[in-house]
C-alpha cells in the first residue's frame, strides 16, 4: 500500500500559537505555503472550509497555478450548492490543474455554523442529504448520458456534464465524520475515510463520535502510545486535528509506521508554524517515513514469495 502525506494551506499565516495579523486572505502567503508543500514532497494539501472563510475551491485554484506536482484536498460542505453544479465546478478545476483535485466532504457537526449559511436541518437529516448529494455528484461525474434522480432532498431531470475529470473513474472523495450515519454514508461513497489522530488501541475499536473519543483519550493522560500527545486536544476541546506525535523525526516516522501497520495509509500533518514546519517535514520526516514503508512493503513481498 502506498502512503500519502497531506499538508494544510490556509489563507493566512496563523495557528494555535500565532494569532492572525492582516487580512483573512493573503494571496502571497497562499503562494508561498503552496510552493513549500510542493517542494517538500507532500502529496496533497488540505484547503479548509468554514461558514465565514474564503472559498476553498478558489484558494485551491490559485495554489494550483503556482505549483507543479502538489495535489489538493478541497473541503466541501454539501447542501449549499446544487450537486450537479458542484460536480461540474470540480471537474472543470480538475481539467485546469491536470488531475490534481480531490474533495473532502464535511457534512458539519456544528449547528450554529450551519445556520450561518442557512441550513437548519438536524444532524441525521444532514447526512441523509449528503448521501443523496454524493449520489448525484458521482453520477454527474461518470454518466455518459443524461440521467434523472428522484430523492427527498434532490431531484434532477436530464442531468449531464459535458466536462469530465482526467481522473478515472472520478475525482477522489474523502469523507470525515465519526457518527453511525457518517460511517454509513462514507461506506457508500468515499474513497478515503478520515479520522482524528487517536491511539492504536482506540483505532481497533468501532469508532464513535470523534471528538468525544479524543477527549476521553486526553483524560487518560497527555501522552499515549509511543508518541501520541493529547495535551492540545484537551485544551482546545478536541477541535480539529489537535493531537500530536512528539519526538525526533526518526521516532515520529516509526510511530507513523505503526499506524500504517493498522491499515492507515494517509496522514494529514501540520505544525504550529505552518510554513516553516512544512519545509522541515520535507527534509526528514516525510522521506524517513516513506523509506520505512518501502522497507515494510519489501518485507511483505518477500513473505509472499
Amino acid at each position: 500500500m502506498s502512503i500519502e502525506f497531506i499538508g494544510y494551506i490556509g489563507g493566512h499565516h496563523s495557528s494555535e500559537i500565532h494569532p492572525r495579523s492582516g487580512p483573512v486572505l493573503q494571496p502571497e502567503y497562499v503562494e508561498k505555503v503552496a510552493r513549500a508543500h510542493d517542494e517538500a514532497g507532500f502529496d496533497r494539501a488540505l484547503v479548509a472550509f468554514h461558514s465565514n472563510s474564503p472559498d476553498s475551491t478558489l484558494i485551491a485554484s490559485h495554489a494550483a497555478s503556482v505549483t507543479k506536482n502538489l495535489k489538493f484536498l478541497i473541503a466541501h460542505r454539501p447542501g449549499f450548492v446544487a450537486p450537479t453544479l458542484a460536480a461540474r465546478q470540480f471537474a472543470t478545476l480538475d481539467v485546469f490543474n491536470g488531475g490534481r483535485t480531490a474533495v473532502h466532504i464535511i457534512t458539519g457537526g456544528d449547528d450554529g455554523e450551519l445556520r450561518a449559511d442557512g441550513s437548519y436541518i438536524g444532524k441525521d437529516k444532514r447526512y441523509a442529504r449528503t448521501d443523496e448529494y454524493l449520489a448525484v455528484v458521482r453520477q454527474e461525474w461518470t454518466s455518459d448520458k443524461p440521467f434523472d434522480y428522484q430523492g427527498t432532498y434532490y431531484q434532477v431531470e436530464g442531468a449531464h456534464s459535458a466536462v469530465k475529470s482526467p481522473q478515472q473513474p472520478h475525482i477522489p472523495l474523502y469523507f470525515g465524520g465519526s457518527s453511525t450515519a457518517a460511517i454509513e454514508v462514507a461506506g457508500k461513497h468515499a474513497d478515503v475515510y478520515a479520522l482524528w489522530g487517536e491511539t492504536g488501541f482506540v483505532r481497533r475499536e468501532p469508532p464513535n463520535e470523534g471528538s468525544r473519543r479524543l477527549l476521553a483519550a486526553a483524560a487518560q493522560g497527555s501522552r499515549l502510545d509511543k508518541r501520541l500527545w493529547t495535551g492540545i486536544a484537551g485544551l482546545l476541546g478536541a477541535q480539529g486535528n489537535s493531537t500530536s506525535l512528539v519526538g525526533t523525526p526518526e521516532q515520529v516516522a516509526e510511530a507513523l509506521l505503526d499506524y500504517y501497520d493498522l491499515g492507515i495509509t494517509t496522514f494529514l500533518i501540520r505544525g504550529f508554524d505552518p510554513l516553516e514546519d512544512a519545509i522541515d517535514y520535507g527534509k526528514r520526516l516525510i522521506p524517513l517515513t516513506r523509506q520505512l514503508v518501502a522497507e515494510r512493503e519489501r518485507q511483505a513481498v518477500e513473505k509472499v514469495a
